[in-house]
């Protein structure tokens, strides 16, 4: 009887310990895929994945295909997974956003492919952002383990999906039936060892050396259990991210040397002696962690860790309680991992595709982004506004073929871009209303790691209004041919080697010589109709400055326009007087591409010289009247004046033109060193406009005078005389200093303000401000030098008690230009701010931007509730009063005389209530 007692407490005892066993390793199992997922979650850069919407369209979306290769790696870095994904919640539904499949595989799930067999550990993940590994449980593909983590958005934390791993049940049953064959093999020794007890009281030799066996495999199994603790130590050392198990308390058990590494300590008795809780740069954080872990695992947390040097690092921390089979805490223990750089490459990624984005955005010509079987993936907005559709889906709905007008260049610039970039590739397109306009088309195909094409991506340019101007220009050309040929001047043209490009009509009937006989020739033909002979002429000057061409020509004259003379000469037998012009002709770089050559006779200007000389009298007259002040005088240093109008003989303050042009130039001058400044300029240039002077007048007062002035030269080039106009500017002068004065006492009247004056442009630029504004919002230098209003804005909000209602306020008045406003702002540090603001706007309604205001009346209010609280405590006394008076009425005998008794009580009340009150008053 005692035998089967014995037997019997040895079967439960197995029983328990088998349950023991299978429970500590599915537990083991747990956080070991546990682990795994979310340190999968963690470790992969999942930034955009929050921009997959789950429909087919993600289909060859550059994120979708980034996403893919993760979830590939991911299967190949775990060998027991069947299937690796990506889900998310749409529409309160489990949807795929991505697989590791292939897509031929019977297992794919394409994106927006809805999960019905979902277990509820999704919803959970989502609810809870926490890790979780479910199953058993049975779905159309099978029956599966699954460990469920999240993906969170890098910026605001959400989850924006859920990262799965799913393991076959039976390959995670059979894991787990070791540990079940374990106990039942413990359990079976027990048993026998309990026969052998109960049969070793008759066969004590035989129960000698079953014991001895028993503890052979007691022996065996212990030395598995160190050779599995050995190699978990061996894994432990050798990862690369730091492992940690420390007490509740703080007490750091075990760091292998990637944590020590990584913060820099020899070893784990350093570590201990500088203490967990100074190893945190927010003591905060720790005490979150410290109550999150109670609640279950932890993963992806992150915070700044210090190293044994002080300088911190950006840590992701995965850590879960370990507890004793009594469920008391025993210690904790995780992963740190230094993600600093992770999130500095990511930020610079982010960073990065921000600004390309913007480029992309504020591209003036369309950018597009399509699938070789063309759908459209991507499209600017200056496309979008080019086509004539408000989104990039009204304009896939459109379709991208419908787009050519010809549906056949559309196919010819796809074969095209197979072979190669595709640039200027013009077509007609269509916009959404059915009007057409020339496009001009870049384009490239980018192709995979593997070469097979991935998208096409180019720009699209409306060239319509460009191909109109060549069409013009080209119509232009041939209208400036056919004027050039119907000058009525000899005209001829030559290109940049000298050759005759342009022989007019007039040329001909002067020389006589056909443009046929001489277009297309060089080496000076040109020249010989007039000298008999091969030799430069003006047209070379204007060329190539040829200097040879001086001794032929009178009056040779060259200024920026070109170059002039005059030549006797002798042609097709008669005497004429020749007068020429020749300039050089530039492309649209400013090289010279040519030059052109006019020829006039003037013969007969030269018989009419008498006329011009009787003409002159009247033009001295039509001087004389001119209101303007006029002159002739020599330079520097004579400076006589030759002739003068009584116009400007007034300006200086002289009687008659005749008594002005005695006095020297030079004295007119109040620095008369300026004037020979003036005459050397205008010497170097030939004449000068617009030139403002100080001169002054015959009495010696000063004035503002605008002088414009040309040097006239004489036949050899000699200065003869400089002719010139003055205009008296001192009002216009006098008006500008007034407005520099009125700038000034602006600027001053800001400065000295006690309000906070802050003045922002239409694009949002800070173009003005004072000191006093700086002060109360305490604006970082940065910012201001940044003069951004956007900026200024951001670095305030944190100031306020209701940033969100201060920011409607500012964009809802940028959006309502002529509006005013005045509004009170609460700080959180207990000022109030009284803020006006009022549109600049021009006399003629331009907006040119916004004036702010702002005022401390933190004092103002506190008075003002000082006041209030008296008014309050004055009403209460005066109802005590009103009281009072009204009980000793109705107590008060009626034989009395009316309140006569009461008379120095209610005066003594009135008066305490008086005094309440002056205390009450703000100062």
């Amino acid at each position: 009887m005692l035998g089967l007692a014995t037997l019997l407490v040895a079967l439960i005892s197995g029983f328990l310990l088998t349950r023991v066993l299978v429970t500590r390793a599915e537990n083991d199992a747990t956080r070991s895929l546990t682990a795994r997922i979310v340190t999968a979650a963690a470790s992969r850069t999942w930034d955009r994945v929050g921009t997959l919407q789950g429909l087919a369209s993600d289909q060859g979306k550059p994120v979708f295909e980034e996403v893919r290769k993760d979830l590939r790696r991911l299967q190949e870095a775990n060998a027991d997974a069947r299937f690796v994904y990506l889900a998310a919640l749409r529409g309160g539904q489990v949807v795929f956003l991505a697989d590791a499949e292939p897509a031929d595989s019977e297992g794919h799930a394409p994106p927006g492919k809805v999960y019905d067999d979902a277990g509820p550990g999704f919803r959970r993940v989502f609810t809870s952002g926490q890790a979780v590994v479910e199953g058993p449980y049975k779905d159309h593909r099978g029956v599966w383990v699954s460990g469920l983590a999240p993906v969170r958005d890098a910026r605001t934390g959400a989850v924006v999906a859920v990262l799965g791993l799913d393991i076959d049940a039976n390959r995670w049953a059979s894991g787990l039936a070791v540990y079940r064959w374990l106990g039942v093999l413990l359990t079976a020794l027990a048993v026998v060892a309990t026969l052998v007890i109960f049969v070793c009281a008759v066969h004590t030799t035989r129960a000698n050396a079953l014991f001895l066996s028993e503890i052979d495999e007691r022996r065996r199994a212990a030395e598995a259990v160190r050779a599995a603790e050995s190699r978990w130590r061996e894994f432990v050392s050798g990862a690369p991210i730091g492992i940690i198990r420390a007490t509740v308390e703080g007490h750091i058990i075990e760091a292998n040397p990637a944590l020590l590494k990584l913060s820099g300590f020899a070893i784990l008795e350093q570590m201990n002696e500088c203490g967990l809780v100074n190893l945190w740069e927010s003591p905060q954080d720790r005490e979150r962690l410290r109550e999150i872990v109670f609640n279950g695992p932890v993963t992806g947390f992150e915070t700044q860790l210090k190293r044994a040097d002080g300088s911190t690092f950006t840590a992701s921390i995965h850590v879960w309680l370990v507890r004793d089979e009594q469920g008391q805490p025993r210690f904790v223990e995780g992963t740190v991992e230094d993600v600093t750089e992770r999130r500095r490459a990511a930020e610079a990624v982010r960073a990065a595709e921000s600004r390309w984005r913007e480029f992309v955005a504020g591209a003036p010509i369309g950018v597009i982004r399509t699938t070789v079987e063309g759908c459209i993936t991507e499209a600017n907005p200056a496309l979008l506004k080019l086509s004539g559709f408000e989104s990039l889906e009204q304009l896939n709905e459109f379709g991208l073929v419908n787009l050519y007008e010809s549906p056949e260049d559309r196919q010819r610039l796809l074969e095209a871009v197979l072979d190669g970039p595709v640039t200027g590739f013009e077509t007609q397109f269509k916009r959404a209303g059915g009007r057409t306009f020339t496009a001009s088309i870049h384009a490239r195909l980018v192709r995979d790691e593997q070469g097979r094409p991935r998208f096409v991506e180019g720009t699209i340019e409306d060239v319509t209004e460009r191909r109109r101007a060549e069409e013009a220009q080209k119509a232009s050309e041939q209208r400036l041919s056919s004027i050039i040929s119907f000058l009525p001047d000899a005209t001829f043209v030559v290109d940049n080697e000298g050759k005759v490009i342009a022989w007019n009509q007039a040329m001909e009937a002067l020389t006589g010589v056909k443009a046929t006989d001489i277009l297309g020739k060089g080496d000076h033909e040109y020249a010989l109709p007039f000298y008999g002979e091969r030799r430069p002429i003006l047209i070379d000057y204007a060329l190539s400055r040829d200097t040879r061409v001086g001794d032929a020509y009178l009056n040779m004259r060259i200024d920026d326009r070109g170059v002039s003379g005059e030549a006797p000469l002798s042609l097709q037998g008669n005497q004429v007087y020749l007068a020429a012009k020749a300039a050089a002709l530039f492309d649209h770089t400013g090289k010279i591409s040519g030059a052109i050559e006019i020829i006039r006779d003037i013969t007969d200007r030269k018989k009419a010289e008498e006329a011009l000389l009787a003409s002159e009298e009247r033009y001295r007259t039509l001087i004389s009247n001119l209101p303007v002040g006029l002159y002739r005088n020599t330079p520097w240093p004579e400076g006589r004046l030759i002739t003068a109008n009584p116009a400007i003989a007034r300006m200086f303050g002289y009687a008659s033109a005749e008594e002005f042009m005695k006095v020297r130039s030079g004295d007119t001058w109040v620095d008369p060193a300026g004037r020979k400044a003036f005459s050397d300029r205008l010497l170097a240039q030939d004449q000068v406009a617009g030139v403002e002077v100080h001169l002054k007048k015959r009495d010696g007062t000063p004035f503002w005078g605008s002088i414009t002035t040309k040097v006239v030269r004489n036949s050899r080039g000699e200065v003869e005389y400089f002719d010139g106009m003055i205009e008296d500017i001192s009002e216009r002068k006098h008006a500008e200093e007034e407005l520099k004065l009125r700038n000034v006492l602006l600027s001053t009247q800001q400065e000295v303000s006690l309000d906070g004056i802050l003045v922002v442009d239409m694009n949002g630029k800070m173009i003005s401000f004072n000191q006093r504004f700086v002060e109360m919002w305490g604006i970082p230098n940065e910012v201001v030098e940044s003069r951004s209003d956007e900026r200024a804005l951001q670095s305030v909000l944190v100031m306020l008690v209701s940033p969100e209602e201060f920011i409607a306020k500012v964009n809802y008045l940028y959006d309502n230009l002529i509006e005013t406003s005045r509004d009170e702002i609460a700080l959180v540090d207990g000022r109030t701010f009284d803020r006006y603001s009022a549109p600049m706007l021009g006399s003629d309604g331009i907006y040119y931007g916004r004036v702010w205001y702002f005022r401390d009346i933190t004092q103002n209010k506190q008075a003002e509730e000082e006041l209030r609280k008296a008014k309050v405590t004055a009403e209460e006394a005066s109802r005590a009063k009103g009281n009072f008076l009204a009980t000793r009425e109705r107590h008060q005998p009626k034989r009395s005389p009316p309140a006569r008794a009461d008379k120095r009580y209610i005066g003594d009340v009135e008066d305490r209530s008086r005094a309440h009150l002056a205390k009450s008053k703000p100062l």
